[in-house]
């Protein structure tokens, strides 16, 4: 059940899909931790053209898009997004090319009226958990550390979400230097303030993992590329994983993270793909996609319910461990479809032009599967998924858990639907992600 673990490895094979990206972008000869020569000093050189765990720093400018004046934080309702199919499961299809498409540079973020919700949750988990919510890795041999990675990301955050959301964040800028972190000439951030929450947060004094991980409704997925060409998780944020730990993931690479999660299919299908991806990803070419999973709780941080105390859970066996929490039993599958609830990810995946590290966003999003039959076509479309699950899919999915309370409440939901005129029977064009 390690949802974030295969949504890495769906987008390995994206290479096939953007293998033919053009040459672009300036690169500079050494990798300072902080300045970067102006475009014009800089040689022609293509992102790809380095060694492994090399990265010559991009001359790149975000591109330019309008401030959101009128956003309402209240009023903007959480989009609803639906990431599953008529038909059979096919791990290649459903991983990779359904749901992914480019990401336009305004949307990189999205925020909406469960932010204050969020965030609580978010410093709440913080505050907790420390380095098992947040943690930024030193460099080892190898593999270089997470911090420049970090700063980078924290800075790009919130010269977006400033610019973007200019009625929730409000920005104080330093004088303009040569090489620091602001957009378009203008001067470094200094702090920024949450306006609805009235919280200030310092740049230069803060933990800059701490302050992404609070400025946004997502968890933050660092990796940086190793001399050996692997990628490896070595900075971040993660506070709504679900059924995963950040403490059994952070440091390795993404080869034993998918491995270590039991990912269906990984060697046979995925891993040949996924190093090729990631260090095949370019600086203006960011993706979006979604995936879903369905559970037996509504719990966003950790699912208790069905993995026992979060502490006490073995990564190694994909259950509680019994020497630390003797009294957990293993759910029963449910018969209460009030129980069930749908959840849904919207992951971001971009390079960072300095660090060259890539950056996945992932926002979960959790609702009852009594809401979702309300929709048009959806109960047929994600009763027709689940039967589609192959075996492995199925497992992997825990489907036991839900399977027999859910189908019949979707059958009679979308045969309700037909009687009611509201879709047609045997119609199978509803849209896809959402």
């Amino acid at each position: 059940m390690d949802m974030y673990i295969l949504v890495l490895a769906g987008l390995c094979a994206l290479c096939g899909i953007f293998g033919m990206w053009s040459k672009r972008r300036a690169l500079k000869d050494q990798l300072p931790s902080k300045t970067i020569t102006k475009a014009r000093d800089v040689k022609l050189r293509d992102e790809m053209d380095r060694e492994p765990g090399e990265w010559r720093p991009v001359a790149f400018d975000y591109p330019k898009f309008k401030p959101w004046h009128d956003f309402d934080i209240d009023r903007t309702l959480p989009p609803l997004y639906r990431p599953f199919r008529w038909g059979p499961y096919h791990l290649k299809v459903d991983s990779v090319t359904m749901g992914l498409r480019n990401m336009s540079w305004p949307e990189w973020i999205e925020l909406d009226n469960r932010y204050q919700e969020y965030h609580t949750i978010r410093a709440e988990r913080m505050r907790t958990r420390g380095s098992k919510a947040v943690r930024t890795m030193p460099p080892r041999d190898g593999v270089p550390g997470g911090a420049d990675a970090a700063r980078e990301v924290v800075h790009e955050l919130a010269e977006y979400l400033s610019r973007r959301y200019p009625m929730m964040f409000r920005v104080e800028r330093k004088q303009k230097r040569e090489g620091d972190w602001g957009w378009y000439g203008d001067g470094e951030i200094r702090t920024i303030e949450i306006l609805p929450l009235g919280e200030v947060h310092d740049l230069d004094k803060e933990d800059p993992m701490t302050v992404a991980g609070l400025l946004v409704q997502d968890d933050l997925f660092i990796t940086l590329e190793g001399r050996d060409g692997k990628y490896y998780f070595q900075a971040g944020s993660i506070c709504t994983g679900g059924f995963w730990r950040m403490e059994d993931k952070i440091g390795k690479a993404l080869d034993d993270i998918h491995r270590g999660g039991n990912v269906p299919q990984y060697d046979t299908k995925l891993q040949p793909s996924l190093t090729r991806f990631f260090r095949k990803l370019q600086t203006d070419k960011p993706v979006l996609r979604n995936n879903y999973f369905i559970q037996i709780d509504r719990a966003l941080a950790w699912s208790e319910p069905t993995n026992g105390a979060e502490d006490a859970f073995d990564e190694g066996t994909h259950e509680p461990n019994r020497e630390l929490r003797g009294d957990f039993s293993p759910p029963e599958p449910t018969v209460d479809v009030r129980t069930v609830h749908f959840r849904t990810e919207r992951q971001s995946l971009r390079r960072m032009p300095r660090t060259g590290a890539v950056l996945f966003t992932v926002r979960t999003y959790i609702e009852p599967v009594t809401k979702l039959v309300e929709e048009p076509g959806v109960p047929g479309r994600l009763a027709s998924a689940v039967r589609g699950f192959p075996e492995d899919i199925f497992v992997y999915k825990a489907a036991h858990l839900y399977r027999d309370a859910l189908l019949p409440f979707l059958d009679e939901a979308h045969r309700r639907q037909v009687e009611q005129g509201v879709i047609k029977e045997g119609d199978e064009t509803s849209a896809y992600p959402y």
